[in-house]
């Protein structure tokens, strides 16, 4: 498949307010995707509104991939692509920044899902904000087989709340539920290609340097996680190590109390939680220490 382009057209009706700065960007990477890619774009047709372009960014894929984004692009003129080599993930999310024409932007992967009716909430909503604002909703997760994780609510979403890597309620797990404003990244400065297990966290540790973050309680969307991806190996330990760089990054940066606490709440989470020393587990909670030393000697029905 010969790298190829498709140039923002004008002449479907659907598209006439595509002449006009579109609100939002919908940006989708994406690289031998066929599996997936008809699906993606095809829950956007079904909730677009006037304000929307839909940018796809395609690694010259070498499968179907380019035909099926052309065929529905010719049929929707709010969809724009181009197909060519990229060095990875978050080179082919900064080149789609670059080419976005909206004042908002949001990156849908190719296998996340969309709530219903989740476009034209959002749109309502960043008619009324600013150059600076974050807006983030809930978020489902759906993990390979269809098992559903508890609901994600990052309602304390900001920073530098969002370094406290051990809470679920600071960090939207994945790009489905936030949309934020293109100027942003003017202040934050783009994603880091040289990152490529934790970006999306990375990045959001800079963008709330800078945003003003609305959470709206609604669920936006849902994450799914397939167990051969590098997106599901990130909740494993890579993951987590990946995150502690950052952690260390940027707590360094804090106060020196609240850094003290940053750093001792780390180390609690992820060192002494997860720690098979007895005389630490025992000294860090002995009642619950006891509880599962009597179901293992079969004293107790529950652990």
């Amino acid at each position: 498949m010969q790298p190829t382009s498709q140039p923002l057209k004008n002449d479907n009706p659907e598209g006439s307010s595509a002449s006009e700065s579109p609100l939002l960007t919908l940006i989708t990477p994406c690289f031998n995707s066929e599996r997936f890619i008809a699906q993606c774009l095809q829950q956007v047709v079904e909730q677009w509104v006037p304000g929307i372009e839909h940018l796809v960014m395609d690694g010259a894929s070498k499968d179907s991939t380019v035909d099926i984004i052309r065929r529905f692009a010719e049929e929707h003129s709010y969809i724009r692509f181009v197909s060519e080599p990229d060095s990875g993930q978050s080179n082919a999310m900064n080149k789609g920044i670059a080419a976005a024409k909206g004042r908002f932007i949001s990156f849908l992967n190719v296998d996340d899902k969309l709530e219903p009716d989740a476009l034209p909430y959002v749109m309502q909503e960043l008619a009324h904000l600013t150059d600076r604002h974050l807006l983030v909703g809930n978020c489902k997760v759906e993990v390979g087989d269809g098992k559903m994780l508890p609901l994600r609510k990052p309602e304390h979403c900001g920073y530098p709340q969002i370094l406290e890597i051990w809470r679920q309620d600071v960090f939207p797990p994945n790009p489905v539920s936030y949309y934020y404003a293109r100027h942003l990244h003017e202040l934050a400065g783009m994603y880091d290609e040289e990152e490529h297990f934790v970006l999306d966290y990375e990045m959001m540790v800079r963008l709330l340097q800078h945003a003003e973050v609305k959470y709206v309680n609604r669920t936006l969307g849902t994450f799914v996680q397939h167990h051969d991806t590098k997106t599901f190996q990130n909740t494993s330990t890579s993951g987590i190590i990946s995150k502690q760089h950052i952690f260390d990054r940027y707590a360094v940066r804090q106060p020196l109390l609240r850094r003290w606490r940053l750093k001792a709440m780390f180390f609690y989470h992820y060192k002494l939680r997860r720690s098979n020393n007895p005389v630490i587990f025992f000294g860090l909670r002995p009642l619950y220490a006891l509880r599962r030393i009597a179901h293992k000697l079969g004293f107790s029905s529950q652990q």
